[in-house]
């Protein structure tokens, strides 16, 4: 026999439940971006996760709190790539030094900064090398920003996009 008072919820307590099932579903349907680090991109990050720690300040972007990395080693993820150029050539980067959209450099949310990475182009299987400098970018569902350089080299330039893997390869 069921006990009716250990299985009641308390008063109020189904509307919020019932509410945090709505909220749950309607959040579902949205897709997109995820907030959790280990969920960017479209494989599962397995490296060191240090909610700040040592990988420099959490920080936010409308809204969204990132958190930087400890380490890199084992960092690998694949997702869509972007470049950026002429409207940020001069301006500071994160790590405090002007980006040069002629440099191979890039932008990462979450790498430590002066991490080198390898990119891959998946449809050309063209690889660069670059050192990731600044943060971004924070469109949901990229993920790595491209200096004007390294973009054309990649070979995704004048697409403004591309699909690629991104692996460390210097793992600090």
């Amino acid at each position: 026999m069921i006990n009716p008072s250990r299985t009641a919820l308390p008063a109020g307590g189904l509307v919020r439940l019932l509410a945090a099932v709505l909220l749950t579903v309607c959040c579902a349907g949205c897709g997109g971006f995820s907030l959790n680090p280990f969920d960017w991109g479209n494989e599962v990050y397995t490296g060191n996760y240090s909610g700040g720690v040592g990988g420099g300040r959490p920080y936010t972007i409308r809204g969204v709190t990132y958190y930087p990395l400890i380490s890199a080693r084992g960092f690998r993820e694949t997702g869509i790539a972007s470049w950026y150029g002429p409207g940020f050539h001069g301006k500071r980067t994160a790590n405090g030094e002007r980006y040069n959209m002629y440099a191979m450099t890039a932008a990462h949310k979450i790498l430590p900064l002066n991490t080198t990475v390898r990119v891959t182009n998946l449809r050309t299987g063209r690889s660069i090398h670059v050192r990731i400098n600044d943060r971004g970018p924070f469109i949901p569902g990229r993920v790595i920003d491209l200096s004007k350089a390294a973009a054309a080299r990649l070979g995704i330039l004048a697409a403004g996009t591309g699909r690629v893997r991104v692996e460390a390869i210097d793992t600090r």
